[in-house]
């Protein structure tokens, strides 16, 4: 089975007070086992698995923003 991850990062500098961050991440649908059927022993549920990574999770994508303000203080203010 195929699984695919993507990552992508910048940054921006716009004057000296000022940075802008983006963080992209992207990933095609991990696989997992799901449960081929469940039966009942003594009122517990108990899965029965046959098939490993017999399903796989949504497409998944997410974007990051950020933004860092700078500013100092002057010492010799009154």
């Amino acid at each position: 089975m195929y699984f695919c991850r993507k990552n992508n990062s910048s940054n921006f500098e716009g004057d000296k007070f000022n940075t802008w961050s983006f963080n992209f991440t992207g990933q095609t649908g991990r696989p997992y086992t799901a449960a081929n059927s469940v039966f009942k022993l003594e009122n517990i549920d108990v899965p029965i698995f046959i098939d490993r990574n017999n399903a796989r999770l949504r497409p998944y994508h997410r974007l990051d923003f950020s933004w860092k303000v700078k500013y100092g203080k002057k010492l010799n203010r009154r």
